[in-house]
């Protein structure tokens, strides 16, 4: 059996740059697919080549006319490579290469899931949830076991199954059983906020005739109380603004006659813990208050998935999804919604008040992923 060497890195680029280097350009690739368990931690992707055998030195070449000759001899071993094998091996290390670019490098990984991978990946979910999603759809079809590659409707209505089971939607405000609906909007600097709680005000407010205040906590930006209080006055809804928690809490006492307030949080930044700490732990223990999530879809997944971290300490009990209508790939809103288990309560898709606020759905939340060749969402 050739001797075979194993190499580990973060790119599959870095990898074969190296093994290249350090066994030579007819080092064949005969094996790849993602690290796991202890391997993971000399890098996401592993690696096997076959060594050239060198230790033996290279026989001296023969002069170009003598190889016609040399090769029709019976007496010398033919070493011409079959043109069938060539094409054979071409197509498997194509395939390889498109199984790990679409997170499939695991082995005895079905190929005929590439190019649903290659889609998730063009809608932006991270590849760790693709990898785990392919995954239940090639045991859900038992695709190593099928005889024959399975149609590609046959996958997408599977992977669909697979995003459903994933996802919630709850188009409602406040928490359940509480005699008045009180919700905080928190989010990132930027997600939205103020103009997502004006719909909403306008929505559940105006347009269903509840008696609704609108309250703004957010007094450490500069103009973002008057930017909401502007709203509020073209709503014609009563406004009031709170610049602690304690003032807040006077306020929502004071207006024991109003069946929906709505409050818009500061934006806290990673330097502004402090303040950031003391909203939380009483945004997270209020027993009327409930909060929701605001993210942009236009923040790349990574960082999506890292302010659903840094915001769970608030308590948020659903998500909303906003600036849609900058986005052609919403995937990493999905996978904050998948990943956390929350439910998704309303969608953004624009500035037009109320317009573009649209309760979420299903059908609604799988068509965000219809922007990749997929197109899910027209089987929704």
């Amino acid at each position: 059996m050739p001797a075979t060497r194993i190499y580990f890195g973060n790119t599959v680029e870095a990898v074969l740059a190296q093994a290249r280097k350090e066994l030579g350009e007819d080092a064949m690739l005969v094996d790849a697919s993602a690290s796991a368990g202890e391997d993971l931690q000399f890098g996401a992707y592993k690696l096997e080549f076959h060594v050239p055998h060198q230790e033996q030195p290279a026989p001296a070449a023969r002069p170009a006319q003598e190889l016609p000759g040399a090769l029709d001899d019976p007496r010398v071993p033919d070493s011409r490579i079959p043109l069938d094998a060539l094409h054979a091996e071409l197509k498997r290390l194509s395939t390889l290469v498109a199984r790990i670019s679409t997170g499939l490098g695991h082995p005895g990984s079905s190929p005929e899931l590439g190019a649903i991978g290659a889609a998730l990946t063009a809608a932006d979910l991270p590849p760790a949830l693709i990898l785990e999603l392919l995954d239940h759809v090639e045991r859900r079809l038992r695709l190593r076991n099928r005889p024959e590659p399975a149609p590609q409707s046959l996958l997408r209505q599977a992977l669909l199954t697979e995003v459903e089971g994933r996802l919630s939607a709850a188009p409602e405000l406040g928490r359940a059983g509480a005699a008045r609906r009180i919700v905080a909007l928190a989010g990132p600097p930027g997600a939205g906020k103020s103009t997502t709680l004006a719909k909403l005000a306008m929505r559940e407010g105006v347009a269903a005739r509840r008696p609704t205040l609108v309250l703004s906590a957010d007094t450490y930006r500069v103009a973002a109380t008057e930017q909401l209080r502007t709203y509020a006055a073209i709503l014609g809804l009563p406004f009031a603004a709170a610049e602690s928690p304690t003032a807040l809490l006077q306020i929502l006492e004071e207006n024991r006659s109003k069946e929906l307030i709505l409050i818009d949080t500061p934006g806290f930044g990673r330097n502004e813990l402090e303040s950031a700490r003391l909203w939380a732990g009483w945004l997270r223990t209020s027993p009327e208050v409930e909060v929701q999530l605001v993210l942009p879809a236009t923040t790349r997944t990574a960082d999506l998935l890292d302010a659903l971290q840094w915001w769970e300490p608030f308590g948020p009990a659903k998500l909303i999804f906003s600036r849609l209508d900058e986005t052609s790939a919403a995937g990493g809103c999905l996978a904050a919604a998948m990943l956390s288990g929350k439910p998704v309560s309303y969608l953004c898709n624009g500035q037009r008040i109320p317009e573009d606020l649209q309760p979420a759905t299903l059908p609604g939340l799988l068509r965000l992923l219809s922007t990749s060749p997929l197109a899910l969402g027209a089987s929704a």
